[in-house]
């Protein structure tokens, strides 16, 4: 099934995409999404180390702390769902089930209330400008997540994790 989503100017087609939110298909999104975010770390750290000149000077994730505005976009467009969140942290959300690919990372864990909605700054001129800036990776990433799925899944491996199944 080819699904093409236009995201503010922005056209995505699918071939394998969206997924029902599943404990399996949360987990695989997850882990793709924890992937891409130590190469994204990796990137950081050659341009630095090229640029400054000297060794970089953050660790190597070790989960998702510090990502989830873009694993919350990933997610949303991967399971076909909204964003929503607060000042610290944000998340997608289908049919009032929170999907979180953060949920096990270190910042979420220390945060009393990471699900709490704050409206005021959701949605405003700077959390916009903010998540706009992730959308070139994001959309990088969807693609080759997309593209993941296709040898690993028979079509009706696909069709049945499909919401339209």
């Amino acid at each position: 099934m080819k699904t093409t989503r236009l995201v503010k100017g922005l056209d995505l087609t699918f071939d394998n995409l969206p997924l029902e939110p599943t404990a399996d298909t949360i987990e695989l999104a997850s882990v793709f999404v924890f992937d891409m975010w130590k190469a994204r770390w990796r990137e950081q750290k050659a341009d630095w180390e090229a640029k400054v000149g000297s060794p970089y000077h953050r660790d190597e994730p070790t989960d998702l702390s510090g990502s989830c505005k873009f694993s919350s976009i990933f997610a949303a467009l991967v399971f076909d769902a909204d964003l929503d969140g607060n000042y610290d942290h944000q998340f997608a959300v289908k049919k009032g089930q929170i999907i979180d690919l953060n949920a096990g990372a270190s910042d979420v864990a220390a945060m009393a209330k990471p699900y709490t909605l704050d409206a005021l700054f959701f949605g405003s001129r700077d959390h916009v400008a903010s998540m706009k800036s992730c959308m070139p990776r994001v959309t990088e990433w969807l693609r080759a997540f997309d593209l993941s799925l296709s040898p690993r899944m028979s079509p009706a491996e696909r069709s049945a994790l499909s919401p339209s199944a």
